[in-house]
């Protein structure tokens, strides 16, 4: 996964779920007007894609590969067949969205009231 591969642009109907190993990929909410700002950071711990086997087909955000490294990547109909095994797949994926929604919430919170050093620190 080399420094700035787009794994996926907003909007765009997802194709493949990614799962860094050594590389970093940063989420990215773009607006009408072209301007993005980073809303998550994806690593090690979790999965680029989450709209896939949460019932969407595409969603807002731009995923951009922050740091290169190595990573997975699987078929996006791979990773909804396993989702709906409903097996203990199902139940870690579910485990890991809401830490993405708390990363989430805790950098809009960062964003909001925290000074611009304190940012670049997250």
């Amino acid at each position: 996964m080399p420094l700035g591969q787009v794994l996926y642009e907003s909007g765009r109907t997802l194709s493949h779920a990614y799962l860094p190993t050594t590389s970093i990929v940063s989420l990215l909410y773009v607006m009408e007007n072209g301007a993005s700002a980073e809303i998550a950071v994806v690593g090690n711990e979790g999965i680029v894609g989450v709209s896939l086997f949460m019932g969407g087909e595409s969603t807002p955000s731009r995923a951009v590969v922050q740091s290169a490294g190595q990573g997975f990547r699987l078929k996006s109909k791979a990773m909804k067949d396993e989702f709906n095994r409903a097996g203990p797949v199902l139940h870690l994926l579910l485990r890991y969205t809401q830490s993405l929604i708390t990363q989430m919430a805790q950098t809009a919170v960062c964003n909001r009231h925290h000074s611009l050093d304190q940012q670049l620190c997250r």
